[in-house]
């Protein structure tokens, strides 16, 4: 996890924990683009301000968006991070902005495949599935959904 996420997250107290309807959530997207496999969001409830926030280890610090730039900025994101999409089936343009306006203070990795990373694991799987897909694209191959750490519909649940 990095370190900017973990400020955040105790600065909010118990903001994660918040329960609210996507219209009654005030939120400012944070998006860390420093994961080599993953780009980390988390939408922010109580409008922690940028220049609160630290650097990563490697200088770089997260972008800000305001709410009514949240479903652009995932948009953008998928666009740019997802070189491989195995999880075409989660429709992640549409769910994810929804998914992170409801859990507030929550982050979530966007992995290099369309996956979603939720714990220090999951961050890890990603890295070691895009390092095989980058040493031999031929011989990286989904898993079974069910035993599938990044697939989003682990989080995002049924996409009925």
């Amino acid at each position: 996890m990095k370190a900017w996420l973990v400020t955040v997250v105790a600065g909010l107290g118990t903001a994660a924990t918040l329960s609210a309807t996507a219209a009654d959530l005030r939120c400012d997207l944070l998006i860390d683009r420093s994961g080599k496999a993953c780009s980390t969001f988390m939408c922010n409830p109580d409008g922690t301000r940028p220049e609160s926030v630290g650097a990563n280890a490697d200088g770089s610090k997260p972008d800000f968006r305001s709410r009514a730039d949240l479903v652009a900025a995932v948009n953008e994101e998928i666009r740019q991070r997802v070189k491989r999409d195995d999880y075409p089936e989660a429709r992640l343009a549409e769910r994810l902005p929804a998914w992170l306006k409801s859990n507030g203070g929550v982050p979530v990795g966007l992995c290099w495949n369309g996956g979603l990373a939720v714990t220090y694991g999951d961050y890890r799987t990603a890295e070691r599935r895009l390092d095989e897909w980058q040493n031999d694209p031929g011989s990286a191959r989904r898993p079974a959904p069910a035993a599938d750490a990044l697939n989003p519909m682990h989080s995002l649940g049924s996409s009925r």
